[in-house]
């Protein structure tokens, strides 16, 4: 069975947001030069259905919030990092996604 192509499912429609937030870290860390990686990532951080309110446990991690780190890590001069982390401050519904992608915004203009 070949890997890349569960991690860009798992990443994308998995129901258990765990599941999806490991695959776009594993997408991230090891496959950010494949076709495709970034447009998934990218679909990822917007699309994500991902509610804080939703998830039972604290502890469950944000899998738009990781795709946007890994976009930010693997693709930072990338134009279309830039015009996600915008639209992630103007349009994300989750609170901490806004407050992080601020901070980016903020440290890629000093």
């Amino acid at each position: 069975m070949k890997v890349l192509p569960v991690l860009k499912h798992c990443a994308q429609f998995d129901e258990d947001s765990n599941v999806r937030f490991l695959a776009i870290n594993e997408l991230g860390r090891n496959w950010n030069s494949q076709p495709d990686v970034f447009n998934i990532l990218r679909n990822c951080a917007i699309h994500d259905p991902f509610n804080p309110q939703n998830e039972e446990r604290n502890e469950v991690e944000n899998p738009r919030l990781r795709a946007i780190a890994a976009i930010i890590k693997q693709y930072p001069y990338d134009a279309a990092t830039t015009n996600l982390l915008k639209d992630r401050l103007e349009n994300d519904s989750d609170e901490k996604v806004r407050k992080f992608a601020m901070r980016v915004i903020a440290g890629f203009s000093q």
